[in-house]
């Protein structure tokens, strides 16, 4: 899966990419929000299940890509109906 910067992707794309492509997933809360990210990604899965039964909609927008550390940053976004 070909992916870049600016891209939007569901938990499920991130999950495939974490296990095929054996890269590393930083999810981050809102943008310019500090704190260290999260690498949990079955946890997001649990998070956006609960956010949907609330009207919720949860992407993550790539931030960046380190191919020297095979790692890719994400922004969760969440959007209500």
């Amino acid at each position: 899966m070909e992916i870049k910067v600016g891209d939007v992707l569901n938990i499920d794309e991130l999950i495939r990419l974490e296990v095929s492509e054996r890269l590393k997933i930083a999810i981050h809360g809102k943008e310019g929000e500090e704190g260290e990210p999260t690498y949990d990604t079955m946890a997001e899965r649990d998070l956006e299940a609960l956010t949907s039964a609330d009207g919720g909609v949860v992407r993550y927008r790539v931030k960046k890509i380190d191919e020297a550390k095979r790692e890719v940053e994400v922004i969760r976004e969440v959007t209500w109906k």
